[in-house]
């Protein structure tokens, strides 16, 4: 907060704090403006609590992981071909990896799920799964931003194009309703790494 009085600071910024720890960090003092959090179409417990009050305390919102590590992607067909390093998150049975931490079954009926009713929807649009996860995310209310990795200038330049064209309203709510069971198995805890009762954004 001095700092940011001396003019040494100008924004301050939190990553992935659960309303609860966000309050705490902001009786401290000063202007939070920024808040990162994970946020997909598999990954969608930010807008249970987080969202929703960034939103009412005007603090913008940065999602990362926006294609889930690719998941969101057509680059796997099914999870075998997922590198264990990417099955680290409560998505997947804990048992695929010994890199796993959260100790739970998952959800991976839910996500199959969720990617099957995803892709079909991408395929009527004639777009990507990529794409249309892009739109999703860009399109999504208090989302200010989104950060999305990339390993080529090729892919890049296709991630631009993607958000140029916004998704109708109508596709957006039938891309929430095939993802709704699985937002609901996996409720509303921001860290996908750990199980609920040690979720360490809250």
């Amino acid at each position: 907060l001095k700092l940011q009085e001396q003019g040494k600071i100008r924004h301050l910024g939190l990553s992935n704090h659960a309303v609860n720890r966000f309050e705490e960090i902001r009786s401290i003092g000063g202007k939070y403006v920024v808040n990162q959090l994970a946020y997909n179409l598999l990954t969608r417990a930010a807008e249970m609590e987080i969202l929703p009050y960034c939103q009412q305390v005007g603090t913008g919102v940065i999602a990362y992981m926006v294609l889930m590590q690719g998941l969101l992607t057509d680059k796997y067909s099914n999870f075998d071909e997922i590198p264990d390093w990417y099955t680290r998150t409560r998505h997947f049975d804990c048992k695929r990896t010994e890199r796993c931490r959260h100790g739970e079954k998952g959800a991976e009926a839910e996500t199959i799920q969720a990617l099957q009713g995803i892709r079909a929807i991408a395929r009527e649009c004639g777009v990507t799964t990529a794409d249309i996860a892009l739109k999703w995310a860009v399109a999504a209310k208090g989302i200010t931003c989104a950060l999305v990795g990339t390993q080529n200038l090729k892919r890049l330049e296709a991630n631009v194009k993607a958000v140029e064209e916004p998704l109708p309203d109508e596709i957006i709510k039938r891309l929430n309703t095939v993802t709704q069971v699985l937002k609901d198995k996996l409720g509303p805890s921001l860290d996908i790494f750990e199980s609920v009762g040690n979720d360490r954004t809250r």
